[in-house]
C-alpha cells in the first residue's frame, strides 16, 4: 500500500494447499481485536538476514520513526527476508498475529518450521527458492531439504489502534513451530517494516462486516476448533454471496439459509454476507445470432454458471465486442428495473459490459464495421443506451484490469434510469481482455402490450394503497367532472407495488377523459 501502514499477519501451520491465498485489494476493515502482546515473553531472535538494509532489530524498539528495508534479490537464492527462532524448547504457538507497521509490506509469505531455515537456506543458497512467478513456490521442503509449511501469504483484513495505526490481518491458526521464515515476494520493490509484535488472543471472535438483507449468527468457540457460520435470508431474499476472511466461499444452501464450518477457526473470522431478491426476471439469449446479423462478428449466449446463484462458479463470455442478444417476444417488452452482478473472484477486473434496448427490428446497420452497438448518443442510433450515466460501463474493477489471483467475488448493484420497456435487450462485454462474470441477475417485469381506447389508464401504488381507495374521480375534455365510489376488483395486500387498471366506458360521442383520480374519503 502507498499509505504508512501497519500489517498484521494472522500466521497458522497450515500446508500450502491448504492455504486460502489473500489478495490487498480483498482485505477488509475490523474493528481492533485486542490482542495481547507476547513479543517480549517469545523473546524471538534473528538468526538470518536475506537482502535487508538496516539493523532488523529496529521492528522491536517501540519506536514508529525507524525501520529496515527488504528489497528480494535478482540472483540466486532470490529471496528477501528474514528468519526468526523463538529459541530452545519454545515455539510460536502462543502467537495468533504478527503485527508489522510497514510500507509495501502487506503481503508478505511467512513459513514454519522446526527445523533450522536458517541453515536450511544457507545450504541451499544456489537455488532459485522463490519461483518464477514471484510466490515461494520454490520455498519448500524439496529444495530445502527439511519440512516447512507455507503458513500465510497476503493481509485478509485490516483495523486500526487506539493511536490511529492501521494494522492488517492475515487470519490463520496453529503456530507450533520453533522457526519462521518472513520474506516479501516483491522484486526490485522496497518493502519497508518499522515494527513487529507477536500478538496473541484466546476466545474466538466472529467480525460481522457486512449483513445485506440477512442475519449471521455462529457459535462460541476458541481459537483453533471449529466454528459454522449461519445466514438467515431475509423474507423474499436468498443468500446470494458469503465471504468468509475476505474471500468468496461456497456454502451450504436450503431454502433462505446457508451455513459454512471454519475449520480449525483462528481467534477472529470475518464475515460479510449479501442476499439478494429471490423475484429475478428469467431473460434466456438467443441461442444463435439472427443471420441478418452480418456486422456482428462475436456472438455468445449466457453462460449458465451466470444463474446458479453460486457465486464460486465462473464462467468467461469474450472478448469485446462479444455481444448476446434477449427477445421479450412478439407483443412483450423487458421493462428492467437494476441489475446485480458478481465478478469472477480470481480476476475482479473483467466484469465490465453495456446493456442496450430497442423496439425497431434489429438490423445490421445497428451496429458498426466491428460489430459495436451504434449507441443512443451518435445520430441515427436505434438502440437506448441503460448503463449509468448513460455512457458507462456496467461493472466493478479498471476497464483494463487483467489482474489475476484476486479472491472475492465482488459484488456490483446498478440501477436502470427510466421505466420504459424493450422488446429487444442487447448484451455486449466492455472488458479490454476476457469478459467473466460469476452472477448476472435481471430485476423488473415484461410487459404485455395491449391495445385499449383513450379512455385506459393505470396506476402504480403499493397494494395497500390500492385497497384504501373508495372513490374515483374523473375529468372529461368537456370541462365537466364526475365521481363516484370505488372498490378495487382485483385482490392485494402488502407493500408491494402493483399496477392497477381503470377503463372508463360508455361514454357520449366525442366525449373523452382526460385525467382520471383515485383517492380515498373519509366514511
Amino acid at each position: 500500500m502507498v499509505k504508512k501502514k501497519t500489517a498484521a499477519i494472522f500466521t497458522a501451520a497450515m500446508m500450502a494447499s491448504a492455504i486460502i491465498p489473500m489478495s490487498v485489494s480483498a482485505s477488509p476493515e475490523i474493528s481492533n481485536p485486542g490482542c495481547e502482546d507476547i513479543t517480549s515473553v517469545i523473546n524471538p531472535q534473528v538468526i538470518g538476514t536475506y537482502c535487508i538494509s538496516g539493523d532488523t532489530s529496529l521492528m522491536f524498539d517501540g519506536d514508529q520513526n525507524t525501520s529496515f528495508t527488504i528489497n528480494r534479490s535478482g540472483s540466486t537464492p532470490y529471496i528477501g527476508g528474514f528468519v526468526l527462532d523463538a529459541g530452545e524448547g519454545k515455539t510460536f504457538a502462543q502467537v495468533n498475529s504478527i503485527d508489522f507497521t510497514c510500507v509495501n509490506a502487506t503481503d508478505l509469505y511467512i513459513f514454519g518450521s522446526n527445523d533450522n531455515i536458517a541453515d536450511a537456506i544457507q545450504a541451499n543458497s544456489d537455488k532459485d527458492l522463490c519461483g518464477s512467478k514471484n510466490n515461494y513456490a520454490n520455498f519448500n521442503s524439496t529444495n530445502l531439504g527439511i519440512d516447512i509449511n507455507l503458513i500465510s501469504n497476503a493481509e485478509a483484513a485490516y483495523y486500526k489502534d487506539n493511536d490511529g495505526i492501521f494494522w492488517g490481518t492475515n487470519v490463520t491458526n496453529d503456530m507450533n513451530y520453533r522457526y519462521l521464515y518472513i520474506g516479501t515476494p516483491k522484486w526490485n520493490s522496497n518493502a519497508v517494516i518499522k515494527e513487529m509484535k507477536l500478538m496473541h488472543a484466546g476466545e474466538g471472535s466472529v467480525k460481522v462486516n457486512t449483513e445485506n438483507n440477512c442475519k449471521v449468527t455462529y457459535n462460541s468457540f476458541k481459537a483453533g476448533e471449529d466454528v459454522t457460520i449461519t445466514v438467515t435470508a431475509d423474507e423474499g431474499y436468498e443468500v446470494s454471496k458469503l465471504n468468509i476472511n475476505g474471500a468468496t466461499v461456497s456454502p451450504v444452501v436450503e431454502g433462505n439459509t446457508a451455513t459454512y464450518t471454519v475449520s480449525k477457526a483462528s481467534a477472529i473470522v470475518t464475515v460479510d454476507a449479501w442476499a439478494d431478491p429471490i423475484d429475478k426476471l428469467e431473460m434466456k439469449s438467443i441461442e444463435a445470432k439472427p443471420e441478418e446479423l452480418t456486422t456482428v462478428t462475436r456472438y455468445n449466449t449466457i453462460p449458465e454458471a451466470w444463474s446458479d446463484n453460486n457465486a464460486t462458479t465462473f464462467a468467461d463470455f469474450g472478448v469485446y465486442p462479444t455481444t448476446t442478444i434477449f427477445d421479450a417476444g412478439e407483443g412483450k417488452k423487458y421493462v428492467l428495473d437494476k441489475i446485480i452482478t458478481y465478478a469472477r473472484a480470481s480476476h475482479p477486473g473483467r466484469s465490465h459490459f453495456k446493456l442496450y434496448g430497442t423496439n425497431d427490428p434489429l438490423t445490421a446497420d445497428m451496429f458498426n464495421s466491428d460489430g459495436v452497438v451504434v449507441e443512443n448518443k451518435t445520430e441515427g442510433s436505434k438502440f437506448t443506451t441503460l448503463t449509468q450515466d448513460n455512457n458507462a460501463y456496467f461493472g466493478t474493477g479498471s476497464w483494463g484490469n487483467n489482474g489475476s489471483g484476486g479472491v472475492d467475488a465482488v459484488r456490483g448493484e446498478y440501477m436502470i434510469d427510466g421505466d420504459a420497456g424493450y422488446r429487444y435487450i442487447v448484451l455486449q462485454s466492455d472488458h479490454k481482455y476476457m469478459m467473466s462474470l460469476s452472477e448476472l441477475k435481471f430485476y423488473g417485469s415484461i410487459e404485455t402490450e395491449e391495445t385499449h381506447d383513450s379512455n385506459y389508464f393505470k396506476f402504480s401504488a403499493s397494494a395497500n394503497e390500492i385497497n384504501s381507495f373508495n372513490k374515483i374521480a374523473i375529468k372529461l375534455n368537456d370541462d365537466t367532472s364526475m365521481s363516484s365510489d370505488f372498490n378495487a376488483t382485483a385482490e392485494f395486500s402488502g407493500n408491494t407495488e402493483v399496477q392497477y387498471a381503470v377503463n372508463i366506458t360508455d361514454l357520449p360521442e366525442g366525449i373523452e377523459v382526460e385525467k382520471v383520480k383515485l383517492y380515498t374519503e373519509a366514511e
